[in-house]
């Protein structure tokens, strides 16, 4: 990881094992993690502290990804990063409409969810970076 200061990721995603193993290879390379199980602990999570960045499942029960990320993104000006990784290739447009940044099919390759981590934090640490108000037109997707 080449950031002064570790992106601080919001993990989401009702199956445990695959947040706990993303969470910890994220760790490993030096980020700031906070995994949670439901899109309720999520919204908590980010009232209490906007995340730089969230990764979310999308199919979800309750409150499906796009729905969260949407909310998320109304909670304050600055949006983070948003990263889809869902098992449902249908959903990648809903994912472009709803916010999302990228888009990657499980299972994901952690290395490219770290490329794109490191291509973001290069983005924040750049002099002349600001902080975007309003989404890319650009989606990025693996798969």
């Amino acid at each position: 990881m080449t950031t002064a200061r570790p992106l601080s990721i919001l993990l989401v995603d009702d199956h445990r094992d695959g947040a706990d193993t993303l969470d910890m290879l994220l760790r490993l390379r030096g980020y700031e993690t906070r995994v949670v199980y439901t899109p309720s602990a999520a919204l908590a999570a980010a009232v209490e502290k906007m995340p730089d960045v969230l990764i979310s499942d999308i199919g979800m029960p309750q409150l499906d990804g796009c729905e969260l990320a949407q909310r998320i993104a109304r909670l304050t000006g600055a949006t983070p990063l948003m990263i889809a990784v869902t098992g449902y290739s249908q959903f990648r447009e809903r994912c472009r409409l709803a916010g999302f940044d990228h888009f990657f099919l499980k299972p994901a390759d952690p290395a490219e969810i770290v490329a794109a981590l490191e291509a973001h934090a290069e983005k924040l640490e750049s002099p002349e970076a600001e902080r975007p108000q309003a989404r890319s037109a650009e989606f990025a997707s693996a798969h």
